[in-house]
């Protein structure tokens, strides 16, 4: 498989490219600064520098890709549109290189999930992180209206540990969102790229 990968160089997104490329898969990954992931020696990856808010830049990432996951990342003191612009970004590049297949991070919080992370975080939210939570709404709104074969993944707080392999997914999260890590984000990503059981739906994931 052919992974279009944006936000390669994020916490998340090196996971991604690690165990993309541990299963054997060709990474095609965009990078403003493609020096960033110049640790990463394997022929299988492709580092292409551009501008994920370029469809243009988007297009010579998404050449000859089976899927495209997203999991570009914003500080929350730069927050505006830039999550819902790339969005709109690469699905009209996907659509133009014939890409049928995206995955993208959202965060659990979003949307319909708002109730469903703890009183401390809601007040997070909806002060400090309201602009960022603004523009993962605008950037999931846009993927359920791409007409692509779309995931949208809500993580719950995310960890940076090994990973355990052991997480919790459903479409809606009934238990207390438990920290996951990204490698085991990373991992589902994976997963469901290569055996899709959530298209069209939103995958909420929490640690077991």
């Amino acid at each position: 498989m052919t992974i279009a990968l944006f936000g390669a160089s994020g916490g998340t997104g090196r996971q991604v490219l690690a165990q993309a490329l541990a299963r054997g898969h060709s990474v095609r990954a965009l990078a403003r600064t493609p020096a960033k992931l110049a640790d990463v020696s394997d022929p299988k990856l492709t580092a292409i520098q551009g501008d994920a808010l370029s469809a243009d830049d988007d297009a010579k990432a998404l050449e000859g890709a089976d899927v495209a996951i997203v999991v570009l990342g914003v500080p929350p003191q730069a927050a505006g549109s830039i999550l819902s612009d790339s969005a709109k970004a690469i699905i009209a590049a996907a659509k133009v290189a014939g890409v049928k297949r995206i995955l993208v991070q959202s965060s659990l919080g979003v949307g319909d999930s708002a109730g469903r992370i703890s009183p401390v975080m809601r007040v997070v939210v909806k002060t400090t992180m309201a602009k960022l939570f603004a523009d993962k709404d605008a950037q999931e709104a846009a993927v359920r209206e791409s007409g692509l074969q779309w995931t949208i993944v809500r993580p719950a707080t995310l960890g940076n540990g090994a990973g355990t392999g052991a997480y919790e997914a459903s479409e809606r999260m009934e238990k207390s969102a438990k920290a996951i890590d990204r490698a085991d984000v990373a991992k589902f990503l994976l997963d469901e790229a290569e055996k899709p059981a959530f298209i069209g739906k939103v995958a909420e994931l929490r640690g077991a």
